[in-house]
């Protein structure tokens, strides 16, 4: 074997770097395969055979070697930055800011539990309210056998728009056909039309619609009273329009007639609806009974869909958000007072954190780099297991493709470096050091306010946490991140 078998550094101490080793140059220069492929055209080593062979034991020894050799130097470095920190002047008020930073701390806790006391004997109500408005909602579901069809309201906003519409169009169209028998002319005749319209399209339509619905419930009693109900109303909506028809054939014959007692509009509409309901004298008067019944059953329809089909389904559903939206934004609310505070006084902690990094900022970066090398350590020295795999797998596959006979059992086995190398060195600086307390105290403090605040989060709990089986109506708001990130990872 060449000299590459000599020592090969596992990490650089000047640049405070772990050195990754280059497996393809140092097999092509150690001929490994060639050595796997002479030993296996001799059958080497023999197929019941026990042990590693001669070569394979070299390359274990080597890289345990090379894993001892790392950790010998990353230990006697962690060793150089203790003595170094012990050495590092520390400012003399440290003392003082170590019992700042732990009287803030008692102070943030005692705020969140006083944010926590002020909500939460509201709690019980909030959540007893969404409970039971979502019991009544599932139990009506269930009852009405809707369980697999969500209330559907889309159309509520723009069905009154034209419900609206409709009057408005009828006010006019209706005006301008009864304005040249009207006495008071196109003011007159729409004041007229306004309440004959409002009749058709509020009361007749409203009613309508609401008969629409009740013909889609699931009891039988209920839509076989609600057809004939619509029949009658239908009728009663046709005959009403045909009778303003007559009014204004009245109307026309009265201002036609001089003599004609103006009083008499009245009877003689009554008279004439009377002898002929459907006899009307003029095709003006005609379309204005066509327009009011077109009028009132489009308003119909459209009353129908301000809210769901089912009656009462929407109501509900729209209740049970209303509630919903009630905790939510009780939450939320309880939520953000808590967040507040706790920003704040993590606020306060990050200042304290970063001020003793200008205090001591030599002892900081000691420290730092230390953590560093100690964190890194598992990583890099977890590849030595894989680097003997590689190595012994090159000298082993070169060897079965030149072997006549099989390969001993222990070609199978995977081999490791010793576990004691993989135990990473420990950073200990001097337990008398003011700065590590401190730091460490800026720690603890920072991890137990992460704690209450998250603990805090947990008592107000979401409602797609508040309702984990059935869920909600609609998707709600995510919960609080708590932002539990250790700063002893900055340290």
């Amino acid at each position: 074997m060449a000299s590459d078998w000599a020592y090969i550094p596992g990490f650089d101490r000047e640049k405070e770097q772990y050195v990754k080793l280059d497996l393809g140059t140092w097999i092509k220069r150690n001929a490994i395969k060639d050595e796997g492929a002479r030993q296996g055209k001799g059958n080497q080593p023999p197929r019941h055979a026990d042990n590693l062979d001669e070569t394979e034991a070299k390359i274990l020894d080597w890289v345990n070697d090379r894993a001892k050799t790392c950790r010998n130097d990353v230990t006697n470095h962690l060793g150089d930055l203790e003595r170094e920190l012990a050495t590092t002047d520390i400012d003399p008020n440290l003392e003082p800011k170590a019992k700042n930073i732990a009287s803030r701390a008692k102070a943030a806790v005692l705020e969140i539990d006083e944010v926590v006391d002020r909500h939460r004997d509201h709690l019980p109500r909030q959540t007893e309210a969404v409970l039971q408005a979502k019991s009544d909602y599932d139990e009506f579901r269930r009852d009405a056998e809707l369980r697999n069809r969500p209330a559907d309201y889309g159309q509520r906003g723009s069905a009154i728009w034209v419900i609206v519409g409709c009057f408005v169009v009828e006010v006019v169209l209706n005006a301008s056909l009864l304005m040249e028998v009207n006495a008071f002319g196109l003011v007159g005749a729409a004041f007229q039309m306004a309440l004959i319209s409002a009749v058709n399209i509020f009361v007749f339509g409203f009613a309508m619609g609401e008969l629409l619905r009740q013909a889609h419930h699931v009891s039988l009693g209920r839509r076989a009273l609600a057809w004939p109900a619509m029949g009658l109303l239908l009728a009663f909506a046709a005959l009403f329009n045909l009778a303003i028809g007559h009014f204004r054939d009245s109307m026309e014959a009265i201002l036609t007639d001089p003599a004609a007692d103006v009083f008499m509009i009245g009877a003689d509409t009554l008279d004439r609806f009377v002898d002929s309901p459907w006899g009307l004298d003029s095709f003006q008067s005609a379309l204005l009974a066509f327009v009011g019944l077109l009028f009132f059953c489009v308003a119909s329809w459209k009353w129908l869909h301000r809210d769901d089909v089912y009656p009462g389904y929407g109501r509900r559903h729209r209740f049970l958000e209303e509630v919903q939206d009630e905790y939510s934004g009780w939450r939320k609310d309880v939520c953000d007072q808590l967040k507040h505070k706790y920003k704040q006084h993590q606020s306060t902690l990050d200042d304290e954190y970063h001020q003793l990094q200008m205090i001591c900022p030599k002892a900081f970066e000691v420290r730092a780099r230390a953590k560093k090398i100690v964190d890194d350590y598992p990583i890099h020295l977890s590849q030595y297991d894989h680097h003997l795999e590689f190595l012994l797998a090159a000298y082993r596959t070169a060897n079965l493709s030149a072997r006549t006979e099989p390969a001993p059992p222990h070609f199978d086995a995977k081999e490791h470096v010793d576990k004691e190398i993989l135990e990473p060195p420990a950073f200990a600086p001097p337990p008398e050091s003011d700065l590590t307390r401190v730091f460490e105290s800026v720690d603890v403090a920072s991890s137990e306010l992460q704690g209450k605040y998250a603990e805090a989060l947990r008592r107000f709990p979401p409602l797609d946490d508040l309702l984990p089986r059935a869920g909600a109506a609609r998707p709600f708001e995510p919960n609080e991140a708590t932002g539990e990130a250790s700063r002893a990872s900055d340290s």
